[in-house]
């Protein structure tokens, strides 16, 4: 799950929180998945009024991490 509310988009230094966050994710997901082979992974949203899921449960680092760039503030 990550935060994609306002305050993490804000962009005060560089990188900013939602770019750090963004590398922080990419980085688990390709850890978790080359840890087992049949480990899966999803992504998620929490900022805003409700939790958006944008990528459900998935072995494919690649499928995993395109989820994560284009996304908008929300919140």
């Amino acid at each position: 799950m990550m935060d994609n509310s306002a305050y993490a988009i804000n962009g005060d230094y560089e990188p900013t929180r939602w770019e750090s966050e963004v590398d922080a994710a990419s980085l688990l997901i390709q850890a978790k998945l080359e840890a087992n082979q049949q480990s899966s992974v999803g992504v998620g949203l929490i900022g805003g009024n409700q939790v958006q899921i944008l990528c459900t449960l998935t072995s494919d680092s690649v499928k995993a991490n395109s989820f994560l760039f284009g996304v908008k503030c929300s919140g």
